[in-house]
C-alpha cells in the first residue's frame, strides 16, 4: 500500500544550495535505491524526498530523517512539495523513465536526471561535451552510486554543468 507520509515541509526558497541537493519525486524502487539514498546522507549530500512508497521506503525514511536531519528532508507527496524539491535540487534520483510531465519539468527547471539506462537519456561525457543525465545499471547499487558520485563531481565544474543543462533542454 502507497500512502504519503507529511514530515515537514521544504523551506520556501527557490535558491539552489551550495551542498549537493538530490530530489526524489517519484517512488524509490528496490533496497538499492533505498541504499543509495543511506549511502549519500554518510556522503553528506543533501535528500528532498517529496513522494510516496510502499511500507519498506516509508519506514527507511522516516529512519533517514531521524538520523540525518540537517541533510535527509521528507515532505508530504503533493505537487506544490515536489516543485519546492526541485527548485533546490541540482539532480533527481529517479529509478524508472520519468512521465513526460516530470521530464519538461526538470527541463525548465534545470535539474539533472540520474536515471536507469535505457530511459532515453544519453550518459553524460564531459570529455565530448555530450550527454543530457548519469546513467546507471538497474540492478547494481554500486553503478547507481557511481552516477551519483559523478554526478556530484561533475556539478563542481560549472562550464561542465551548464553543457549538461544546456544538453538537457535540448533533448
Amino acid at each position: 500500500m502507497k500512502t504519503a507520509i507529511s514530515i515537514k515541509t521544504v523551506p520556501k526558497t527557490k535558491k539552489k544550495q551550495k551542498i549537493f541537493t538530490i530530489a526524489v519525486v517519484t517512488p524509490i524502487i528496490g533496497d538499492q535505491g533505498l541504499e543509495a539514498l543511506k549511502a549519500c546522507c554518510e556522503l553528506g549530500y543533501r535528500i528532498s524526498v517529496a513522494t510516496c512508497g510502499d511500507t519498506k521506503a516509508q519506514k527507511m525514511y522516516t529512519s533517514l530523517a531521524d538520523r540525518y536531519p540537517y541533510t535527509f528532508e521528507l515532505t508530504e507527496d503533493i505537487n506544490k512539495n515536489q516543485d519546492l524539491a526541485l527548485d533546490m535540487a541540482n539532480v533527481v534520483l529517479l529509478t524508472e523513465k520519468p512521465s513526460k510531465e516530470l521530464l519538461e519539468k526538470l527541463q525548465r527547471k534545470s535539474v539533472v536526471p540520474i536515471v536507469p539506462e535505457a530511459s532515453g537519456f544519453i550518459d553524460f561525457n564531459a570529455q565530448k561535451e555530450e550527454g543530457n543525465a548519469f546513467e546507471y545499471r538497474k540492478d547494481s547499487l554500486w553503478h547507481m552510486m557511481k552516477s551519483i558520485i559523478r554526478a556530484a563531481e561533475n556539478h563542481q565544474f560549472t562550464y561542465d554543468w551548464r553543457n549538461l543543462q544546456k544538453n538537457l533542454k535540448e533533448l
